[in-house]
């Protein structure tokens, strides 16, 4: 399948109301739901709270930016953030948390 082949069919998909409120939902969702998961994880003790304002802040600057630097910025700011996020809810790290009430 040739490109010219594909194109009337990424049209079709591009038009379809169905499909950009699916992917809305889905990218709302995962932006979301990582600032949950981060802000969620620093109130538990699990991760200091750069790691949720990292995360914040490459998303913002992502939404209002464009040009090559800083999208290697928010590059790099995703990459601590998610690398604080992984350290801190790695098991032996979540197992070792005291709960409250236990």
């Amino acid at each position: 399948m040739t490109a010219d082949a594909a194109r009337p069919v990424v049209d079709a998909l591009d038009n379809d109301p169905l499909v950009v409120a699916s992917f809305l939902v889905w990218i709302l969702g995962w932006l979301i739901g990582l600032l949950i998961l981060a802000f969620g994880a620093w109130r538990a003790r699990l991760v200091s709270l750069w790691v949720p304002l990292v995360l914040t802040a490459g998303m913002v600057l992502e939404a209002v930016s464009s040009g090559l630097a800083p999208k290697l910025v928010v590059s790099a700011l995703m990459a601590a953030g998610l690398i604080g996020l992984a350290r801190g809810l790695r098991p032996s790290r979540v197992e070792s948390v005291s709960v409250a009430g236990r």
